[in-house]
């Protein structure tokens, strides 16, 4: 998640929408290992000038 929110999305057309955000932790997911899986919903929209 720090790499969506300090690299991706400020380099993106998106911004952070006021919504809720939230992640799932599944079968996949093995604490602090680095194959670890888990999906990430961020509530985006396009930036406007």
């Amino acid at each position: 998640m720090q790499y969506i929110f300090m690299n991706w999305l400020p380099n993106s057309p998106y911004k952070l929408d006021n919504r809720p955000h939230f992640n799932s932790l599944g079968e996949a997911y093995k604490y602090n290992h680095p194959n670890s899986e888990e999906d990430i919903y961020i509530p985006i929209k396009l930036k406007t000038s």
